[in-house]
């Protein structure tokens, strides 16, 4: 567990520097290999808030996409919205106009297909 906690953190912070260095870039996804099963969206949200990211929601999208479209295109899809008030300052002072999309989201996903968890950010 104290690993899949460091590869997300790792990816998180990863996705700091980008965010502050990229003009252009404006959605990031992160693959991590999940054949163990041992990743979802709840261990996602454990090592998130482990770093002082506090994760305010966290929905099963499936459950609304399957009764809306009839079908779901991912074995598992969340959506969370999350913040982090350090990082969030040093953003706004850099890049004033984020203030309109905070808080940020990230989407959580599992492959039909393949056994590899995804997270999505949009910067």
């Amino acid at each position: 567990m104290k690993k899949i906690s460091m590869i997300f953190i790792g990816a998180f912070l990863a996705l700091s520097a980008s965010v502050c260095s990229a003009n252009s870039q404006n959605l990031q996804i992160f693959s991590v290999d999940n054949s163990k099963g041992a990743i979802n969206a709840k261990t996602v949200e454990k090592a998130f808030g482990d770093v002082g990211v506090i994760v305010d929601v966290n929905n099963d999208m499936n459950s609304i996409f399957s009764k809306r479209y009839g079908k779901v295109h991912h074995k598992k899809y969340n959506l969370a919205i999350f913040t982090n008030d350090k990082l969030l300052k040093k953003l706004m002072n850099k890049y004033p106009s984020i203030g309109m999309i905070t808080p940020l989201t990230m989407s959580i996903y599992l492959s039909l297909k393949k056994k590899c968890y995804k997270k999505e950010i949009i910067s």
